[in-house]
């Protein structure tokens, strides 16, 4: 009998598939989960673990939601699948479904931290001062993990920032990160920058003009989070004629497949060996290979639709702008510029996974004058391919930016690009409930509720007057 096989067999692949997921490795994780939905299409962790799939590899939100809707049904009272739907739901920002769902979650499991973080996240002025009092409780409890721990205190700094009691959300704020795992290096970052300055000339490029692909409008939206890139790529979403693959992992993908198959540089992530020794057809065959990954993400495009531009989002694709330039030769580089303050702050209290510079203050200085000068370094280089969109003024008057912006993309007007918060659709940040609601200037000098405590953050910057010439920069 196949029965009593199955059951460890089973056990190792959804254990496969969610350490894929974690890596980002999805298509090795539906892989793993294809065996389970086959033999059991009933199997309520994994409908889970590929709903997670289906939405965190930006691809069909439609699936995962049908994944969700069969595990509620199944398993209607399981605190971990309503939470996982009130996630979802934060990420379709549907913030009254994120509590209903959270709190019936929380009402069959009242240790469920998850719950909690995505009420917060949601909206943090909605949690009451019972559930904060449960936030609280739960970072004593011995049972509580450290993974959630450092989510818990980021909520309950959320919610204090909410009710302005700042001092105490900073205090959330820096536990959360003193919880993070990794260690950010900022020689290597140093080192990457110096050797793009080495490598990537005027000279070089002229000597490979007819390298690439022209003419497919690719839109790259880069630079550190928490600058509005979400709220821009809405916007640009909005227009009949443009396309978003989200957070794609395409172009990263595509420079390591490059540097395995050039010897001495597949470990080396500062060296651009592989770069510097590539010939046209293998450069066609990346831009080519690019274009099939991230149309798959788009998903498919209404029969009348003109895709005239396509966006990418994975703003950690400055880091890559030489093999992106080589690809795509007519390719625009959107930088979103905040206030720098705004910008780390928002960083400071995001408890991101992964992105190890936002743990502390000095880090977060570095990587910020990191992405400045990959930028400044760029916009000398190739003035034509980098375009900026400032925060504060888009925020002040969204229609007549969204209009400029559109304009020195060669696009029309189109009167969907003036309420982008109005579309059904999936945003797959944690910036989802902010991005469904109508735009706003509430966020503009937010750090200087927090001035006294960013002291670290300033120095690093170069003090306030630096700062202030860096934003107007």
């Amino acid at each position: 009998m196949p029965a009593p096989s199955m059951q460890p067999r089973q056990h190792d692949d959804h254990s496969a598939a969610r350490l894929a997921v974690m890596q980002r490795r999805f298509d090795d994780a539906k892989a793993f989960l294809a065996p389970s939905l086959l033999h059991n299409p009933d199997d309520v962790d994994a409908l889970c673990l590929s709903a997670l799939v289906h939405w965190r590899s930006h691809g069909d939100f439609a699936a995962a939601e049908s994944h969700l809707a069969r595990a509620r049904a199944l398993r209607p009272h399981d605190p971990s699948v309503l939470t996982l739907c009130a996630e979802f739901a934060l990420h379709l920002g549907d913030v009254d479904a994120v509590f209903a769902l959270a709190g019936r979650a929380l009402a069959a499991d009242g240790s469920k931290s998850a719950a909690l973080i995505a009420m917060a996240r949601a909206d943090a002025r909605r949690v009451d001062d019972a559930m904060l009092d449960l936030m609280h409780r739960l970072t004593q409890a011995a049972t509580t993990k450290s993974g959630d721990l450092r989510h818990l205190h980021n909520a309950i700094g959320r919610v204090l920032d909410a009710r302005a009691d700042y001092d105490a959300a900073f205090d959330h704020f820096s536990q959360s990160n003193q919880l993070a795992s990794g260690v950010y290096d900022a020689s290597v970052a140093d080192k990457r920058l110096a050797e793009v300055r080495r490598v990537f000339t005027r000279p070089f490029f002229d000597a490979r003009h007819d390298y690439g692909l022209r003419g497919y409008g690719a839109i790259f939206i880069v630079g550190p989070p928490r600058t509005g890139s979400t709220l821009i790529e809405q916007m640009l979403k909005a227009h009949p004629g443009i396309e978003s693959s989200g957070e794609s992992d395409a172009v990263r993908d595509i420079e390591y497949g490059l540097r395995r198959l050039h010897k001495g540089s597949a470990n080396d992530a500062n060296s651009f060996g592989h770069i510097e020794t590539i010939g046209p057809e293998l450069i066609e065959q990346a831009a080519s290979a690019y274009l099939s990954k991230t149309a798959k993400q788009m998903g498919p495009l209404r029969p009348d639709v003109m895709l005239r531009r396509r966006v990418d989002k994975k703003l950690s694709n400055f880091l890559h702008t030489g093999l992106i330039h080589l690809m795509f030769p007519d390719a625009v580089f959107l930088q979103v510029r905040r206030h720098p303050l705004d910008v780390c702050l928002s960083c400071y209290g995001q408890s991101f996974d992964g992105h190890h510079y936002t743990q502390q203050q000095e880090t977060l200085a570095h990587f910020y004058r990191l992405y400045r000068a990959h930028m400044q370094f760029w916009a000398e280089l190739a003035p034509e391919s980098v375009l900026t969109v400032r925060y504060e003024g888009y925020v002040s008057e969204p229609e007549a930016q969204a209009r400029k912006l559109l304009t020195q993309m060669g696009m029309e007007w189109d009167a969907a690009c003036a309420s982008p918060d109005r579309r059904q659709q999936f945003v797959a940040t944690s910036s989802a409930a902010q991005v469904k609601a109508p735009v706003h200037k509430k966020a503009i000098h937010r750090w200087k509720h927090y001035e006294h405590r960013l002291q670290p953050l300033i120095h690093h910057l170069g003090g306030l007057a630096r700062i202030e010439d860096m934003h107007a920069g």
